[in-house]
Parts: structure tokens; sequence; C-alpha cells
């Protein structure tokens, strides 16, 4: 190693300056990495509940449609062309869930 006045030439290692210049960049990329990590979660969380409250419903519905029809008292009427049809059979709502099984 060659020395010229008090500096030496070919030094090994980092300045404090480069350790704490790498120290924030790591400290930014781990944030938007935890902020993107959190909203995940969030996420999974709310349609976590949405699945939940569609097979809870789902399931109702089915109970209700293996009942047996004996007097279809619900009609749903269509139109189509100028044309009316009323068509009769049973409806099935359990929540946000519409179903309608004509007889």
């Amino acid at each position: 190693m060659s020395i010229i006045g008090n500096k030496k030439l070919n030094q090994k290692g980092l300045t404090l300056i480069e350790v704490m210049i790498t120290l924030v960049v790591l400290s930014i990329i781990s944030l938007g990495l935890i902020a993107m990590m959190t909203n995940s979660l969030i996420v999974m969380y709310k349609y976590g509940e949405t699945t939940e409250e569609t097979l809870t419903s789902q399931e109702n519905i089915e109970v209700q449609l293996g009942q047996e029809v004996t007097n279809p008292t619900d009609a749903e009427t269509f139109t189509f062309n100028g044309v009316t049809v009323t068509i009769s059979g049973k409806e099935v709502t359990d929540g946000k869930i519409k179903v309608f099984i004509p007889e």
C-alpha cells in the first residue's frame, strides 16, 4: 500500500456516510413493503368475511329450496317485444341474494 502525505490509497471498508445512506435506503424500502403487507392483510380479512357471508346465505337458500313447494305464491313477470309472460314459482331470499325457482 502506498502513502501520499497522510492519506492512504486503496482503502478498504465503508465510510460512515456510506453506511448511513445505505440504512436510509433500506429503511425506505422496508417501510414500503410493510405498508403493502398491511394493506394486503386488511383486504384478505375483508374478503374473507364476504366469503363467509356468501357461503352462509347459500346454505340457507339451499335449505329453503329443499323444502317442498305445495302452493307457489310467488310470480315473476317478464316482457319481451311487447309480450308479457308471468311465471309462477318460489322465491327464496337470504340477505342480498334472491333466487327464483319456476314451478
